[in-house]
């Protein structure tokens, strides 16, 4: 958890138009979570944007704007975060879970 930590901070600190952050979250304990996500927040301007991979969806949803599902290399879903809530009554975690039988 620490690693990660550090990790993370040395990447945030850096003024990037894009951060490609891959699984930030997989290993760490939830309470370390809380953590990385308020960094991945307070390191961004509004001016970058940032890309996160995770199979951890529920943990992420407070700060996603856009989804993008792929299976097995190909697009199965691109949609807001919004939009999957309002049109399919479901969480992206929920609808994650029921679309790929999780």
């Amino acid at each position: 958890g620490t690693q990660e930590k550090v990790q993370l901070i040395l990447v945030m600190s850096r003024a990037a138009k894009l951060y490609l952050l891959d699984e930030p979250i997989a290993s760490v304990e939830p309470k370390s979570r809380d953590f990385i996500i308020k960094t991945i927040i307070s390191g961004c301007d509004g001016e970058s944007g940032v890309l996160i991979t995770s199979a951890i969806a529920a943990q992420l949803e407070k700060i996603i704007d856009e989804v993008y599902i792929i299976h097995k290399g190909e697009i199965k879903l691109s949609s807001t975060a919004e939009d999957i809530m309002r049109d399919y009554g479901k969480t992206v975690s929920g609808f994650y879970r029921e679309a790929f039988r999780c």
